[in-house]
């Protein structure tokens, strides 16, 4: 990709985190966790079905990159969805019900 920018690899990745803040690896990391976090709280794929789809496949590095990023493991942030979801279904029907 440097070759075909006309620069060199060094170039390439001082350019690349001038612009961006990050190397282009935990660029690309960062990407990865962004897309499973929003199919973890969209879908209901397996976290390892998760993990492949953006990309990964060693389940403890995504454990490390997802809980570095977002604070909490993939499984316990999907548990956080799932639960807010359940408070926001909760308060519409309570609402739905109230006397008019």
């Amino acid at each position: 990709m440097a070759q075909r920018a006309g620069l060199t690899p060094w170039d390439l990745y001082r350019l690349f985190k001038s612009a961006t803040g990050l190397s282009p690896g935990q660029y690309l990391t960062a990407q990865r966790m962004e897309e499973a976090r929003l199919l973890l709280a969209a879908t209901f794929l397996s976290t390892r079905e998760i993990m492949f789809k953006v990309g990964v496949d060693d389940e403890n590095q995504f454990n490390w990159d997802f809980k570095s990023a977002y604070g909490l493991l993939p499984a316990q942030y999907r548990l956080r969805c799932l639960a807010a979801n359940s408070a926001d279904e909760s308060a519409v029907i309570v609402r739905s019900q109230a006397p008019r």
